[in-house]
């Protein structure tokens, strides 16, 4: 429901000498489409405001406004105490001017607060600016590992092959980060099929055969994306695997490639003391034109 109250009774609200007068009069504001443009001007003292939800409604209210000189006047507060309100910043930002906003976004890759590092990599996420891939790849190095998982996401989508020299060899280097050590590993396989860069398959045929399951798992997937047919002998080696899903895995990801020489050895899989694993076979063998 529209507020009957004046619009410019509203803007005078802006300078209450109560914080909760001027919050509510910035969301009411806000919630006045046809007006709030107007409020442009007055808002622009409150992204000083000493209350923190104050500061917080102004930043995200000239983000709705979308008025392109909003930010000139929201830049300065990256560098704001609150490690809230500086990502906040940054999102919006981003919303105004994707491309003026990579300098600022990149900046705060190397940001003390991991909370803010993380939004910004999220942010970094939505981008396919070439300016993002090196500050990226230097993120590998960020010693928060939630941050580091972002980073290793974002760089399979960026299908840049800078990338797979360090994805590998934070691969190699994972034992550092102990019990996080194959979570890494598998995003690490992920991001390097997403990129499809056939420079890395050699290493994702190495892990088809690596001794922990969930790895040679994500391989399997890796492969498929990858969509080489020297994948083929390598997967057919895999139908051997030990774990039940694996095998299962495998036999899907041989209808994909559609190569025949997989019929005979899934014929030879037919009796898989695993129902799913034969369920595959059929649906292989299917697919393959040999039911």
């Amino acid at each position: 429901m529209t507020s009957h109250i004046p619009f410019t009774t509203l803007l005078t609200e802006l300078t209450d000498p109560d914080s909760q007068v001027r919050l509510q009069a910035i969301k009411s504001i806000v919630r006045r489409r046809s007006e709030r443009a107007q409020a442009y001007t007055a808002l622009l003292p409150l992204l000083n405001d000493s209350e923190y939800q104050v500061c917080r409604a102004t930043i995200k209210a000239l983000g709705t406004l979308k008025d392109p000189r909003a930010f000139a006047a929201l830049a300065p507060l990256v560098t704001n105490s609150s490690a809230r309100l500086r990502l906040l910043t940054l999102q919006t930002l981003d919303k105004l001017d994707q491309t003026r906003a990579i300098p600022y976004l990149i900046t705060a890759l190397l940001d003390p607060s991991i909370l803010v590092r993380q939004g910004v990599v999220d942010v970094l996420s939505f981008s396919r600016d070439a300016r993002i891939v090196e500050p990226l790849i230097a993120a590998l190095s960020d010693t928060n590992t939630d941050v580091l998982i972002r980073v290793i996401s974002v760089l399979g989508f960026l299908r840049d092959a800078r990338v797979i020299a360090p994805l590998i060899a934070l691969y190699n280097n994972a034992d550092s980060y102990a019990h996080m050590e194959i979570y890494m590993r598998t995003r690490i396989i992920s991001a390097l099929g997403r990129l499809g860069d056939l420079r890395s398959f050699d290493f994702l045929i190495t892990a088809l055969r690596d001794p922990d399951r969930h790895i040679r798992s994500y391989a399997i997937d890796a492969l498929v994306m990858l969509n080489d047919t020297r994948a083929v002998d390598p997967l057919i080696a895999a139908l051997s695997d030990p774990d039940n899903i694996n095998r299962m895995k495998v036999t899907y990801a041989l209808a994909d490639f559609g190569d025949a020489r997989a019929i005979d050895p899934l014929i030879a899989l037919r009796n898989d003391s695993n129902a799913d694993v034969r369920r595959g076979v059929v649906r292989a063998l299917d697919v393959l034109g040999h039911a």
